[in-house]
């Protein structure tokens, strides 16, 4: 959990940014630099994440309320590559890509559904659940061959409690083991493995994904964009950040008056906040980002985890879960109906001006994007997405300029 001298630290940080923002004084910080528009707007940058970075990061593909049962399936299609989800045993997902070894036919007839084995749609090719390869129509007319050796493709599949993450680099490190350990041990405090998802919902912005991901790495738009809702209870410029790596971080921003906070954040007005290892969510607004595509604002209760991705370089799908914790296996559903009430104002706010500003970032018109200290979590991904791509494979034009704006605060 979030020990004691972090909590310290982060309420000692937060006071310094409020006071920081009272006094106009410039930040202890190196310059923010610019980011290329082409990394936004090219197609160009599209093939390279499409090529290097999404095949070799952890993705958010499903949790386990979507699997009822033993054999219970789902195709997961988010980046034109077809993965086929399966629950295998009581606790256990496997993922193959939904391949067939003859001739590449889909191995389930819909998107979502419970399956005894998996057959072939194009000549009925039978695969056990565990991914071997059983029974092959006219099988004498296949000499030699060995079905052994044509069992389905697996691809790296693991979960963080409730949430099932996958990859398709066989070389990738463990998903958590892959993430700071600090982090890790922060997000114990969620209890991921009681979490359950209760709604789903999806928004289509007509922009670059990245653009609508980095709305979600900085407060700085607060006073605009919410200024009738969750900016009435924030103290502008209290934020403070903390880089775990790998792309990753947490921000939390300062309440201004705990009462209006109850008021105007949805997550405050249910919360019932009584657990002590949720002191600081009590005082501020938690949020995480994992790379590459998610983010989080957690709650003691109920939250919402955002993800993002790509359609072209021009649109991006916007999946949200809507997640609670469940007692004993049963939901508030009461609190659950509030929240996602009073919490989709809010997020229609983001989402909906994000749509309104994709044509003046589609136009190519700025060479770059300005960015200030509030957005420096928006360098950290953009930075991590150039290492995973490989610096020498991006054009000089498209990379993104060095800064030390990624050292813890």
């Amino acid at each position: 959990p979030m020990d004691t001298q972090t909590i310290g630290r982060v309420r000692a940080a937060m006071q310094d940014e409020v006071q920081r923002s009272r006094d106009k004084k410039t930040a202890d910080f190196p310059p923010v630099p610019s980011l290329p528009i082409g990394r936004y707007i090219d197609p160009a940058f599209e093939v390279l994440e499409r090529r290097h970075l999404w095949p070799k990061s952890w993705l958010l593909a499903g949790h386990m309320g979507e699997f009822s049962e033993v054999g219970s399936y789902k195709v997961w299609d988010k980046l034109g590559v077809p993965i086929l989800l399966v629950k295998t045993g009581p606790e256990e997902i496997r993922a193959y890509y939904n391949v067939c070894r003859h001739r590449g036919g889909s191995l389930v007839p819909d998107t979502q559904g419970i399956a005894r084995a998996l057959i072939c749609s194009f000549h009925g090719w039978t695969f056990a659940l565990d991914g071997a390869l059983r029974g092959i129509p006219s099988e004498h007319d296949f000499p030699g061959f060995s079905k052994a050796d044509h069992g389905l493709l697996p691809v790296r599949c693991e979960r963080w409690g409730n949430l099932i993450f996958i990859n398709q680099d066989p070389e990738a490190r463990p998903y958590l083991e892959h993430l700071d350990p600090q982090l890790v041990r922060e997000m114990a405090d969620y209890d991921l493995d009681q979490r359950v998802v209760y709604h789903v919902a999806q928004y289509r912005i007509p922009t670059n994904w990245k653009y609508v991901l980095d709305a979600f790495l900085e407060d700085y738009h607060a006073a605009k964009v919410h200024a009738g809702t969750v900016a009435r209870a924030l103290h502008f410029g209290g934020q403070t950040i903390e880089f775990f790596g790998q792309g990753t971080a947490r921000m939390v921003s300062k309440m201004a008056d705990l009462n209006r906070a109850q008021d105007t954040n949805p997550m405050l007005k249910v919360a019932h906040a009584t657990d002590p290892r949720h002191e600081l969510g009590r005082e501020a607004f938690v949020s995480y980002n994992f790379f590459p595509n998610l983010a989080a604002s957690v709650a003691e209760t109920n939250f919402a985890i955002f993800s993002f991705w790509p359609q072209g370089p021009l649109e991006c799908l916007a999946e949200i879960y809507f997640v609670t914790k469940a007692e004993n296996g049963v939901i508030d559903a009461e609190r659950c109906e509030t929240f996602l009430r009073e919490f989709t104002p809010v997020m229609d706010e983001d989402l909906g001006n994000l749509v309104r500003l994709a044509p003046g970032l589609n136009s190519g018109v700025l060479p770059e994007l300005t960015l200030g200290y509030m957005e420096r979590r928006i360098h950290q991904v953009h930075a991590e997405i150039d290492r995973v791509i490989g610096i020498d494979r991006i054009a000089e034009k498209f990379r993104v300029p060095a800064a030390a704006a990624t050292r813890p605060q």
